[in-house]
């Protein structure tokens, strides 16, 4: 073989493990770019639930405050809100029926006094200062003696009558009563005895208002 046939095949040799290498280069930057998919390369809302393997998402792989209460449909509770205000009453209700009467209770204890009533009117005056008087009256036996005693200083006669000095005397009294619209006292008795007897008559005298 000449040098000039020698060189024209190691020329083509070359070339040929050249052109090998571009293709290995070539198929090599195809897979890799097979494998480095990225968000720009997958079309808006094309991707679902089956897309995504169960279990695999966590916290980290949501943005922060990106999800609202309208993405959990009731499944995530949150804690309880303050209490809100009372409501307005509602109406009444109807009318029970009336229980039977209960059994009669025990007496209770006495309860305290009542308070003092008022003081009633003053009443009329009563009399005061009486004072007794009497005048000696002498009867025969078998006779009718009579006595008057008359109050003064201006008292009225509110009692008298007449009586024996001495108890053995037998005696009727006949009859007493007030005279000279009752300043003085009358009295009449009868001596039944065999003898003079001494009597005497008696006025009780009080002031009056």
């Amino acid at each position: 073989m000449s040098r000039m046939s020698r060189t024209s095949t190691i020329r083509s040799a070359s070339t040929l493990l050249a052109v090998c290498a571009v293709f290995a280069l070539a198929l090599a930057g195809t897979a890799s770019a097979a494998l480095l998919i990225t968000g720009k390369q997958i079309v808006d809302g094309s991707i679902t639930g089956r897309d995504v393997k169960n279990s695999t998402l966590t916290g980290s792989d949501v943005r922060d405050d990106s999800l609202t209460p309208a993405d959990f449909s009731g499944s995530v509770q949150g804690p309880a809100g303050p209490t809100g205000p009372a409501g307005p009453p509602g109406p009444a209700g109807s009318a029970g029926t009336k229980g039977a009467t209960g059994p009669v209770g025990p007496a209770g204890s006495t309860g305290p006094a009542g308070p003092v009533g008022a003081t009633g009117p003053t009443g009329p005056a009563g009399v005061s200062g009486i004072e007794y008087l009497t005048a000696p009256l002498s009867v025969p036996a078998k006779s009718t003696g009579e006595g008057y005693v008359e109050c003064t200083g201006g008292k009225h006669a509110v009692g008298g009558g007449v009586a024996p000095t001495s108890l053995s005397s037998a005696s009727r009294v006949l009859g007493t009563a007030p005279l000279d619209d009752g300043v003085g006292w009358w009295a009449a008795v009868y001596n039944d005895s065999s003898s003079s007897a001494g009597y005497y008559a008696w006025v009780a005298c009080a002031a009056t208002s």
